[in-house]
Parts: structure tokens; C-alpha cells; sequence
């Protein structure tokens, strides 16, 4: 009976140990990646903090162990079961302490950057969505304009009249070409921005 409690603590003390020294780990990389939650991709933090998570659920399960063997020694009223009892509750409760960082707080911290950045996003799209249609606006109103001033012309049979109607017509002709390369902006502008 002594040798089967004595071999149970020397597996106790072992896993004990081996639990703190992963928990230790663990923790490093905790701070490792609220180090980086401002600066890096969302994508990556979730993905980093995911293995965290399934890491300590890996630990559920051996430190539920440990309890059964504490209970064992207290069965045996052994006189160092509660100081085991404690060892196994610590590493219980730094386990859920860090389950509950990661979730509440550094998940919690990305999704309001993630939010933030969602929001500067959808401002920067809206800034270039208004920017693209007040030039196709102005375009639309350079060609009213021009339509209106073709529309109210007048044709007279006097030479020089017409020379000079022709030269504006030249110059407008010009404008017009000038133009098309604003138009062709807008067209392709548009293209870019159907689904």
C-alpha cells in the first residue's frame, strides 16, 4: 500500500510539474500575442490565440487526473493530500484564468480593432465611392453645358458669322476630345466598382 502511494505522489509531483512548466509556456506565449494584437493581421491573432485555447484544453483532462489522485490520498488520509489539493487547484485555476484572458479580454480587445478597422474600411470606400461620382457629376454637367450652348445656336448666312461659329465649333470639337479621356476615367471607374 506505501509503495503504491509513494509511486502515485512521484507521479503526482511529476505531472505537477511538467503542468506548471507548460502553464509557464503557455503564459509566454499569451503575452507574446497581446504584445501583437495592435499591430498584427486579426486573421493571425485569432489563429494564434485558437492553438492557446486548444492547448489548455489539452490540460483539462490530465489536471482532472491529478484531482482523482488527490482524492486518493485523502482517501488514504495522507498527511500531504491538501497541500496536493492545492498544487492541483492552482493549476486549475491559472488554467481558467487564461482560458478567461484569451477570451474576454484579448478576443474581446481584437474584435473592437477588428471593428475599428472594418469602420476605417468602409470610410476610406465611402470616401473614394464619393470622390469617383462627384467627377462623374461634373462630367455630367460639362456635357449639359455643352448640349445646352449646341441647342441654342443659331445658324446665320453671313460668312464671317460663320467662320467664327466654325473656329468656336473647332475649339469646342477640341474640349469635346479633351473631355473623352475624363469620360473614359469614369467608365472605368465603374467598371471597378460592380460586384
Amino acid at each position: 500500500m506505501q509503495s503504491n502511494l509513494a509511486d502515485l505522489i512521484s507521479r503526482l509531483t511529476r505531472g505537477i510539474g511538467i503542468t506548471n512548466e507548460k502553464l509557464d509556456l503557455i503564459l509566454q506565449r499569451i503575452e507574446e500575442v497581446e504584445s501583437r494584437v495592435d499591430s498584427a493581421r486579426p486573421g493571425e491573432i485569432e489563429r494564434a490565440v485558437n492553438e492557446i485555447v486548444d492547448d489548455l484544453n489539452a490540460l483539462e483532462i490530465p489536471i482532472g487526473g491529478f484531482f482523482e489522485d488527490v482524492e486518493e490520498l485523502k482517501a488514504n488520509n495522507h498527511p500531504e493530500a491538501n497541500d496536493f489539493y492545492r498544487q492541483v487547484y492552482g493549476l486549475h485555476q491559472r488554467r481558467t484564468a487564461y482560458l478567461d484572458r484569451l477570451t474576454n479580454q484579448l478576443l474581446v480587445r481584437l474584435g473592437v480593432r477588428t471593428e475599428t478597422l472594418r469602420k476605417e474600411n468602409a470610410a476610406r470606400l465611402e470616401s473614394v465611392r464619393t470622390s469617383t461620382f462627384s467627377r462623374v457629376q461634373e462630367c455630367i454637367e460639362w456635357v449639359r453645358v455643352r448640349l445646352e450652348k449646341l441647342s441654342e445656336m443659331e445658324f446665320l448666312e453671313d460668312l464671317e458669322t460663320l467662320e467664327e461659329m466654325f473656329e468656336q465649333h473647332k475649339l469646342d470639337n477640341r474640349d469635346i476630345q479633351d473631355f473623352r479621356q475624363n469620360v473614359d476615367e469614369c467608365i472605368a471607374r465603374q467598371a471597378n466598382k460592380k460586384p
